[in-house]
């Protein structure tokens, strides 16, 4: 019989976040990336030297995924953004959903092809149908998959290789 092995959860960082979201790995970091949206901040722990780092951004923030090096792209209310987290530098937005003031988005993950897959949602809280699903491929080619989402949540691929 297989078994899984497995452990007590322990907490890293107690971060206070008002709405934690998007938990990342780069192991070429060493690091945990994970976004507070409402505060609008990008928290970064190492886990080796267990050095803690936060990001203050301008705009609300549903997910961070990575590149390569330190660009990293943002997903923030309106907009997508890639930028180099080290120098600050911008290197690219993308706007979204400009008629839509109202809307924000909520998470996003990359899937095994390198395509980013990411939701919208109406930040108001009144449970209205107002949020989409997106595809970015890795031509920057943004795509509507699907609309009338209350709350897209949590994106998560499977390896078919793996199996």
């Amino acid at each position: 019989m297989f078994r899984i092995k497995t452990t007590i959860p322990k907490v890293l960082w107690r971060s206070n976040c008002l709405l934690g979201e998007g938990i990342l790995w780069v192991k070429e970091h060493n690091c945990i990336y994970f976004v507070d949206i409402k505060k609008k901040r990008v928290f970064i722990l190492n886990i080796k030297t267990k050095k803690k780092k936060i990001i203050q951004i301008k705009k609300q923030i549903g997910f961070i995924s990575h590149i390569k090096k330190n660009i990293f792209i943002l997903g923030l209310k309106g907009e997508l953004r890639i930028q180099d987290l080290k120098s600050k530098k911008i290197i690219r937005s993308i706007f979204i959903e400009k008629h839509m003031k109202l809307n924000r988005i909520n998470d996003g993950k990359t899937d095994l092809d390198g395509n980013l897959w990411f939701g919208t949602m109406d930040d108001t809280k009144k449970k209205v149908k107002k949020g989409s699903l997106y595809c970015l491929d890795k031509k920057l080619n943004l795509i509507q998959v699907d609309k009338n989402y209350i709350t897209p949540n949590g994106p998560a691929f499977i390896d078919k290789y793996n199996f």
